[in-house]
């Protein structure tokens, strides 16, 4: 009997070969599949978180807008001063040759770093960690008064520009030499003059912008980014090395002197040419909001109307307080630069600004009196013994210790420096250029989730995602993560007939640039107390 004989030959075996590389290659088809499938699902996962925390911050956002306004508000009615003090939030035209409207300042009382809204609330809601950070826009230097019809007041204006410059970054590493502070003052004048212009950059159409003058009133303060020799760096607030460096937006507005016209509709504004008025976006009337500077100064017109001609409540006080410096409230620089050394000392300056840093010994008497003092009822924290310098930045949930403020510009006679000065002149044009009371508001949110740990010990936000950092690092100071930061805009009209009211100068706009808080004396790491 025969076998047959199975060996298996060259083509058995190669066969075999060709069904292994088939089964891996159906192996690695499955594996890729399922890898796409997986980052798949985690890129829509990752997508869809995002979306919820981005709503959630926009949430938490428009809720800090509210209350901002509310203390805003609630501070108009009480009359300013001090009148915030123990509480917190809720949530945790220029006339030529001059400064002000007419008929003098709106009534109501003084605004000062001891109000409400001045002091920063932080707060935690649902997990999205809310910074609020309001600032009034009068503490600031305005622009427009480069472009006065009082030619002298322009030419005075722009060599208070040129100090304010060379001083707003003094004694750090990145102070603004006197040369280099005249150069950017020249280019700033010289766009707001027109002379900047081109068809790249054309004039827009705005009721202030008028046909027989270059003059281009700047609609925001981050127009200076189209000003030769200004950047990023430079017009923002940055903190370098721990050390908080104010930029120019701290100390520059063009808000601060505006001026209530009449309603515009959108079909006469287009048949003037866009010379009165500037359409909105979402259309609807428009109302005529007029600058300041060589187009508008001393611009009354008719009054402000309301539907069907009736007067417009909300527009009843007309204008704002004009270019004037608020006394409570201004940065150093502006203070020091109003008026050249020579004529009105440092020394004086300096001790008005001391002043309004130091306890008010009367206010916090009464505070434990009453019982709305917070923190030590012996001695608050954060106010040097000896000096009595005030330290404001307080813990969560704290109000800062109250410190002196100008009830109004006669009050300036409290500082025995000033007091004792003797250039009667030197006082009357430095009163002249101030004032106690603020009406324009900028109002700066932060929003982002908050931080927790996990179970390992490491640094997660509210929806899960690391964010370890080096050490005791702000986490504002490194880039990444999700943050949203708003800002609002808005005239507070006080006086007249009416109620207080807030007008939108600036509805609601998405930031990317950090606001600091800059104390006007440098804070002793070791002590905790403000350093003159």
């Amino acid at each position: 009997m025969f076998r047959m004989n199975r060996r298996r030959g060259p083509r058995a075996r190669r066969e075999r070969g060709i069904a292994l590389l088939l089964t891996l290659f159906v192996v690695l088809v499955v594996a890729a599949v399922v890898t796409q499938l997986a980052l798949s699902t985690n890129a829509e996962y990752a997508v869809s978180t995002n979306e919820v925390t981005l709503a959630r911050l926009q949430g938490a956002a428009d809720g800090a807008l509210v209350e901002a306004r509310k203390a805003l508000l609630d501070d108009a009615s009480q009359g300013g001063g001090d009148g915030g003090l123990g509480g917190g939030m809720g949530m945790g035209g220029l006339p030529a040759g001059g400064a002000g409207g007419p008929g003098g300042e709106p009534a109501q009382d003084a605004d000062s770093l001891n109000d409400e809204w001045a002091v920063d609330q932080q707060t935690t809601i649902g997990g999205v960690r809310v910074r609020i950070h309001v600032e009034d826009e009068n503490r600031k230097f305005n622009l427009l008064s480069l472009v006065s019809k009082d030619a002298d007041f322009a030419k005075a204006s722009y060599e208070r520009l040129v100090r304010i410059l060379d001083r707003v970054r003094e004694a750090t590493d990145h102070d603004i030499d006197n040369a280099t502070a005249e150069t950017l003052a020249t280019n700033i004048r010289q766009w707001i003059e027109g002379s900047g212009r081109d068809d790249v950059l054309p004039r827009p159409g705005l009721s202030s912008n008028q046909t027989d003058s270059s003059v281009t009133l700047p609609l925001t303060i981050d127009e200076l980014l189209l000003v030769e020799g200004i950047d990023e760096e430079l017009l923002y607030d940055r903190r370098i090395d721990g050390v908080d460096i104010p930029g120019l937006a701290s100390v520059l507005t063009v808000w601060t002197s505006v001026e209530a016209g009449p309603i515009v509709s959108e079909d006469a504004a287009a048949q003037q040419g866009g010379a009165n008025a500037t359409p909105q976006p979402g259309g609807g009337p428009v109302r005529s909001a007029k600058g300041s500077g060589s187009s508008a100064a001393g611009a009354g017109g008719a009054a402000p109307t309301g539907a069907g001609g009736a007067p417009d409540p909300a527009l009843a006080a007309g204008r704002t307080s004009g270019v004037k410096i608020n006394l409570n409230t201004a940065p150093p620089c502006v203070l020091r630069s109003l008026l050249p050394s020579q004529e009105l000392p440092t020394d004086v300056i300096d001790a008005i600004l001391r002043w309004r840093n130091q306890l008010d010994e009367d206010k916090l008497k009464e505070q434990q009196e009453s019982g709305t003092a917070t923190g030590s009822t012996d001695f608050p924290t954060g106010v040097d013994p000896i000096s009595h310098l005030v330290n404001k930045k307080v813990a969560e949930g704290e109000s800062p210790a109250p410190t002196h403020y100008f009830g109004s510009v006669d009050d300036l006679d409290k500082v025995d420096e000033w007091k004792n000065f003797s250039s009667d002149s030197a006082k009357r044009d430095f009163r002249a250029l101030v004032t106690t009371k603020s009406d324009v508001f900028t109002i700066d949110v932060t929003v982002r989730p908050e931080e927790n740990q996990n179970m390992g010990g490491e640094r997660v936000d509210a929806f899960g995602y690391a964010s370890a950092l080096p050490g005791e690092v702000d986490p504002e100071d490194l880039p990444g993560g999700i943050v949203k930061r708003v800002r609002q805009v808005v005239w507070r009209r006080a006086g007249g007939t009416s109620e207080p009211a807030l007008l939108p100068i600036v509805v609601r706009e998405e930031r990317y640039d950090r606001k600091l808080t800059i104390a006007d004396f440098p804070i002793d790491p070791k002590t905790g107390y403000p350093a003159f």
